[in-house]
């Protein structure tokens, strides 16, 4: 709990929760993207390549590329996020960049009012009741069901699936951040509670990982190629 040592400005035991919370906890990993065609040359392999067990991973200016998360509950002991899951907010936080630092593409970041972009992978539940309306103010004894939940059992993990497309004008390469993100109360049961509508509690970030994938343009004699592949194909078929 962040927000009760926030509040009470009891920074060291805020301190100390902060570090219990990135202990290892959980775990993120990003899965290069694999290719389903790659150019082919009569130019020699390098010698170092021969022992390498995976192909190396890229991708082309103006293509849509898909990325794969995994996030693991190594060390938490029990379900993440536990206890009070329809207040607590745990969720995905994606930025990809180009080498200048331009933004390429972005998944749960926070708006202008401090609230998580609602396209966002979260891990949560959404309790509602008997007319279907989300039971938000934490009176669950007006709950019925949940209408969304996702969480990750202890020793489990999570995949979550992201697309983007790379800027015809992306420069250098791709560098791809992946953040667990972690607030005691999500912002709208936080400004009811405490009846502030300004208040902004802690956010702690628990794990992450990045990524570097090189840009590459796409030849014209390979995509002359996939063309004439295409056609060949298509001839074929008729």
């Amino acid at each position: 709990n962040t927000a009760i040592p926030w509040l009470m400005q009891n920074r060291p035991q805020l301190q100390r929760t902060i570090e219990f919370l990135r202990q290892d906890r959980l775990r993120i990993s990003i899965d290069r993207p694999n290719r389903k065609q790659a150019p082919l040359s009569h130019r020699p392999m390098d010698s170092h390549l021969m022992s390498s067990t995976e192909a190396p991973a890229y991708v082309y200016l103006g293509e849509e590329i898909g990325i794969d998360v995994t996030v693991s509950n190594a060390q938490v002991g029990h379900a993440f996020p536990g206890g009070t899951t329809d207040i607590n907010e745990a969720w995905l936080q994606v930025l990809v960049t180009d080498a200048q630092g331009l933004k390429v593409y972005e998944s749960g970041y926070l708006d202008s009012d401090n609230n998580v972009d609602q396209g966002a992978h979260f891990y949560r539940s959404i309790p509602i009741d008997r007319a279907g309306n989300a039971v938000w103010r934490h009176d669950l004894f007006n709950m019925v069901g949940d209408s969304f939940k996702r969480v990750i059992p202890p020793g489990g993990s999570d995949l979550a699936h992201y697309s983007f497309n790379v800027p015809d004008d992306a420069k250098g390469a791709l560098h791809i951040t992946v953040c667990v993100r972690y607030r005691k109360f999500n912002n709208r049961y936080a400004r009811w509670a405490l009846n502030n509508e300004n208040i902004e509690l802690p956010i702690v970030d628990m794990a992450s990982a990045s990524l570097s994938l090189p840009i590459k343009i796409k030849s014209e004699v390979l995509a002359d190629r996939l063309l004439q592949q295409g056609m060949e194909e298509l001839n074929y078929v008729k």
